[in-house]
């Protein structure tokens, strides 16, 4: 059955393969409302519990200081139609951040929002370099 005229359908057959992924995601429509939240964006220090972010607007899920560096960067995902991509650090952590683009033809409906904590790695590969650092000066 189609959908009725301005109501969003939610991509809930999708919830079980949104949440086996290994990485925090949600997806916002054109209007910056969580249609999607994926199980890992609910853990760790920034995440949100789904049943408070999924139908809301994105302000009121990330508050007045998140949505304020995140809502330039949709926008500018949505307007161009370009994937973004930056390293993060929030609450002691460091996160690859990736913003997505979706579209429905040449138009673009929704940006996805994905979350990877690379702070365990970042360590490594720094407990590496040192490693490397300390042989080289023997």
């Amino acid at each position: 059955m189609p959908a009725s005229p301005g109501i969003k359908p939610r991509p809930e057959g999708l919830g079980p393969v949104l949440d086996a992924l290994p990485i925090g995601l949600y997806v916002v429509d054109r209007d910056l409302v969580v249609v999607a939240w994926n199980q890992r964006r609910e853990l760790g220090p920034i995440g949100r519990p789904r049943s408070r972010a999924v139908g809301r607007r994105l302000a009121a899920v990330l508050g007045k200081a998140g949505f304020r560096t995140t809502e330039p960067v949709l926008r500018e995902v949505l307007r161009t139609g370009q994937p973004h991509e930056e390293t993060v650090e929030a609450k002691g952590g460091l996160f690859h951040v990736r913003r997505l683009p979706v579209r429905r033809a040449r138009e673009v409906t929704h940006v996805v929002s994905w979350f990877d904590d690379i702070t365990a790695r970042r360590e490594m590969e720094m407990r590496l370099i040192a490693s490397d650092r300390h042989s080289f000066l023997g």
